[in-house]
This record gives C-alpha cells, sequence and structure tokens, in this order.
C-alpha cells in the first residue's frame, strides 16, 4: 500500500464514488477498498483489495487515516432466509434491535463512562436558534425538515423476527464496549515503539 492516505472509503458503489470525487475536489488523498481491488477512477487513486469483515485487514488498510467512510451495502443475501420463510409474505418484518432502547443523551453518556471518561457536555441547541440559523445554512434547513422524528421516541418491536429466526440484535452496551476496545487495541498498536534487529 502506498502513503497512508487521509481518508479511507469502504465501497466503491454510487455512495462511495460520490463521497471520492467530493474529496478529491478538496485535494485530499483517498484510498477506496472494495472486493476486487479495483475501480473506475482516477490513476492516482489507490484501490485496495480486501474483506471488510475481516479485522486485521481493516485495520491495517486504515492505520494512520483521518477519517473512515462505511459506503458498504448491507448483506442483503442474508435477508434471504427471511424471504423464503413460509411465514414471511404478507407481513412486516423489523430486523433485529435491542430493546433496551436509549435516548441521544443516554447513549453519549454510555460512550464516555465505557471510555472511562468524565460526563459529556452535551447540550441541545434551542429551536428558535436552529430555525435562525437555518435561515444561511441548508444543511439546518433539512434539519428543520426532519425536526419531527425527534420529537417522539421510535417504538420497532423485533420480537417477531427473533422468535421466528433466531436473530437477535446485540445489546448495545456490549456492542460500544467492544467498539472501544477495538480502538484502543488499534491505538497501542499505533503508539507502541518499534522494534528493529540490529
Amino acid at each position: 500500500m502506498n502513503t497512508a492516505p487521509h481518508h479511507v472509503i469502504f465501497g466503491t458503489g454510487a455512495i462511495g464514488l460520490a463521497t471520492l470525487d467530493a474529496l478529491l475536489r478538496r485535494g485530499e488523498r483517498v484510498r477506496l477498498v472494495n472486493r476486487g481491488g479495483s475501480a473506475r477512477v482516477p490513476d492516482d487513486v489507490e484501490v485496495v483489495a480486501g474483506d471488510a469483515a475481516d479485522p486485521a485487514f481493516t485495520t491495517t488498510v486504515t492505520r494512520g487515516a483521518r477519517v473512515v467512510y462505511q459506503t458498504l451495502n448491507p448483506p442483503y443475501a442474508r435477508l434471504a432466509v427471511l424471504g423464503e420463510h413460509p411465514d414471511s409474505p404478507g407481513q412486516v418484518w423489523h430486523l433485529p434491535n435491542d430493546p433496551d432502547t436509549r435516548t441521544t443523551r443516554q447513549l453519549v453518556d454510555t460512550v464516555y463512562r465505557l471510555a472511562d471518561q468524565p460526563h459529556s457536555r452535551l447540550r441541545q441547541i434551542q429551536p428558535l436558534l436552529v430555525r435562525l440559523a437555518a435561515l444561511t445554512n441548508r444543511t439546518l434547513r433539512e434539519l428543520l425538515e426532519m425536526r419531527y422524528q425527534f420529537d417522539e421516541p421510535f417504538i420497532v418491536d423485533s420480537s417477531k423476527i427473533a422468535a421466528t429466526l433466531g436473530v437477535h440484535a446485540t445489546p448495545i452496551d456490549r456492542a460500544l464496549a467492544e467498539t472501544l476496545a477495538t480502538y484502543r487495541t488499534r491505538d497501542s498498536r499505533a503508539t507502541a515503539p518499534s522494534t528493529r534487529a540490529q
């Protein structure tokens, strides 16, 4: 692999390539990752072949990057099991989710607790300020349009798919703890002094 890029993009589909174009326009150095190792991109863009499900590979291919983008499609083929199940036609199925739901504030607090950090200083921007800022900021205008999604909790019950197919979501505490452990392992490898044979 070439010199560590600032940005690594997993996936070379429409979203991955659009992300690449935006980064190249800003003069950023980018590495693409897909299974085949080739893509229709400029010659100076590195494309690496590998399996994004392999932690050792993903650690190596992203080492030194400032930002990693996950634009891969979900493993839709695994959902074929549901499509072929005799009870599936004509029903609504929710994919597995942790029934112990949390607010955004609770999730942030959980991350801070697991990272042995003091409590977060998460603050809510008052709606009036968002409306004022939206006058000149397109992203905030879009946020206003979607604000209704934050007014009430989303209630999703995936017990049916769990009972029918025996699939379950990873509990959020475990998922967050494992994610932080991965970052800690990666960081400790990156800061460990290298030993060279004399």
